[in-house]
């Protein structure tokens, strides 16, 4: 049984038809476009029953990239890949559905790296990959559900390097609070097809060059987004565009 046998999506969720410009290590890399090579990319599941997708890539130049993105809500919420967007007025859901942001990242991916968009028949396997245990606070042997069509596959990462707020639970109000310290750290804005990077967007359109990747480029290359509370200068997080509905398709390369 796989983990993605639980997930719901829908054919008619409504979709975004424009790219909106808006992972982690000790040494955040600089903020840039890289291309790269993943390594793995594995599902992992919440004690909510949300599903997860892990990855990491290597860049041309030996840097590694990791990523981490939410594909679905937890079981009490139907384990979704989708949610009902509000009315801006009356704060009551609607009737229109928009895929999760963490479900577009992953779709865009499987797509510009694969040609098909991310589906529920997904190929994985049961891989033993050494990641890092925190209660052992060491590297360790754990068996994983991985993707298998994405090991090796090409891409073109929109990488940001981020300053956050670092923070700790607060006794007396039972929520997590800013410490008044920051890290650092990387996030994967976009997954572009490798070579020309175009979005998926864009490779569905057929457009005759890049748009989204020099705009973005020219607003973040070399750039720090610092959201932390303790700057004036806090940037603000944009929202990835949808890029396509579930049902079996053609290639997105074809022709």
């Amino acid at each position: 049984m796989s983990i993605l046998d639980n997930m719901n999506t829908a054919s008619d969720v409504q979709q975004e038809t424009e790219d909106r410009v808006q992972g982690e290590g000790f040494k955040p890399i600089d903020s840039d476009l890289y291309d790269a090579t993943i390594d793995y990319a594995f599902l992992d599941v919440s004690k909510g029953g949300a599903i997860q997708v892990r990855l990491e890539m290597t860049t041309d130049d030996g840097k590694k990239v990791r990523d981490s993105q939410w594909i679905t809500s937890g079981t009490k919420k139907g384990c979704k890949t989708y949610y009902f967007e509000r009315d801006p007025k009356t704060k009551k859901e609607t009737t229109n559905k928009r895929y999760l942001p963490g479900f577009i990242m992953i779709n865009d991916l499987v797509s510009v790296a694969t040609g098909f968009p991310f589906a529920l028949d997904i190929k994985t396997e049961k891989r033993t990959i050494e990641l890092y245990d925190f209660t052992a606070r060491a590297q360790k042997q754990t068996e994983v559900e991985m993707i298998v069509g994405l090991l090796g596959k090409k891409v073109s990462v929109a990488v940001m390097s981020v300053i956050q707020d670092k923070e700790a639970l607060n006794d007396a109000t039972g929520k997590y609070e800013p410490t008044g310290k920051t890290t650092s750290k990387n996030e994967v804005k976009k997954y572009l097809h490798a070579g020309d990077n175009k979005t998926l967007i864009e490779l569905k359109a057929k457009a005759p060059d890049a748009v989204f990747a020099p705009k973005w480029l020219k607003t973040w290359k070399g750039k720090v987004d610092d959201t932390s509370t303790t700057t004036a200068n806090a940037g603000v997080a944009g929202t990835p565009a949808a890029s396509g509905d579930q049902a079996p398709q053609e290639s997105i390369f074809a022709n």
